[in-house]
């Protein structure tokens, strides 16, 4: 759902945007929160979409294993690792 708050911000010169307290509270956003930037071209909008990191195969956000910088969620662990008994 889109609201429109009525809040204002202008870019700096550096091209960054201060998000409003009020919003980053309602959001549960904190400081060191990544984010996503989704342009529309033909609407001359831009999004920020809260980043999640997921697991490298299939997106999955719950119980990720890290190996090596990649996230992978315990099924995917087990596809990969059933599928290599399989070959031997």
């Amino acid at each position: 759902m889109e609201i429109n708050t009525g809040i204002t911000r202008a870019i700096d010169g550096v091209g960054r945007v201060v998000i409003p307290k009020s919003i980053k509270d309602e959001l549960n956003i904190e400081t060191k929160d990544k984010f996503m930037i989704i342009t529309d071209l033909e609407n001359q909008s831009i999004t920020l979409k809260l980043y999640k990191p997921g697991c490298y195969f299939c997106g999955n956000i719950n119980g990720l294993v890290e190996k090596k910088g990649v996230k992978i969620c315990p099924k995917c662990i087990e596809d990969l690792t059933s599928k290599g008994k399989q070959h031997n």
